[in-house]
């Protein structure tokens, strides 16, 4: 799996330039028909944060997962509820039963995730992408992920979250959430696993994120642009 995060046109630099310092990433070269894809490189492991650039307002977090068969893939996604936006070789572009984006691209990376690095504010690292699922979707949603990805769905500590049981080969965890009923939409973010939440808040905020909410083991922020993400407890 991959993770990429979706950044419109208008500001692109400025935000990537904060996510490439917020990970302690650098960036690859740019490639695609427009030159819209970058992958955010870490010191050690394999890379799985990528950057898109599009012509959309707002930016986003989506999915990749890398399978040998795009085409049996999406037929399964298919068969358990998901639609299929858009297909060419090698790629097909999905809206799961909630409405979250993702895609099955061909296999790449699959190792095991960077090491944590002292990014200035403690020990820290990209390592969850959560699935923000209004209530109404929910239970689907979880079924959905789980027969998709044959991961097991385990029940957290707190009754709004259910997690997949990850092969110890992906670099990133999949969290469920549950929201209120009246959200307007379903959507992804991405968590850092910290050693010292309160200090990665201030590395953020000097980097110019925001915080927008306090909560027992995470907190919540929003990136310049923002795109909402948390930095969580540290996570094994």
């Amino acid at each position: 799996m991959t993770l990429f995060i979706d950044l419109p046109t208008d500001g692109f630099a400025d935000e990537l330039a904060f996510w490439l310092a917020a990970t302690g990433t650098r960036l690859s070269a740019f490639r695609g028909d427009n030159n819209q894809f970058a992958t955010l490189l870490p010191q050690s492991g394999d890379a799985f944060l990528r950057v898109q650039r599009l012509d959309r307002d707002g930016p986003r977090v989506h999915l990749d997962l890398h399978v040998a068969d795009v085409e049996g893939a999406a037929q399964l996604a298919e068969d358990l509820g998901a639609h299929l936006t858009f297909h060419k070789d090698g790629l097909s572009i999905m809206q799961s039963p909630a409405g979250l984006e993702f895609c099955f691209v061909r296999p790449g990376e699959f190792h095991l995730l960077p090491e944590a690095r002292d990014l200035g504010g403690g020990f820290a690292r990209v390592d969850q992408l959560c699935l923000d699922v209004a209530a109404r979707h929910y239970e689907r949603e979880c079924d959905f992920w789980s027969q998709l990805t044959q991961w097991p769905l385990r029940s957290a500590r707190r009754p709004e979250f259910s997690y997949l049981e990850r092969p110890a080969t992906q670099p990133a965890r999949v969290l469920l959430q549950r929201r209120d009923d009246d959200e307007p939409r379903s959507w992804c973010h991405l968590d850092f696993s910290c050693r010292d939440v309160a200090a990665e808040v201030t590395r953020h905020q000097a980097l110019g994120a925001q915080e927008i909410g306090r909560f027992e083991s995470w907190t919540a922020m929003h990136s310049p642009m923002g795109l909402p993400y948390c930095l969580t407890r540290w996570r094994d």
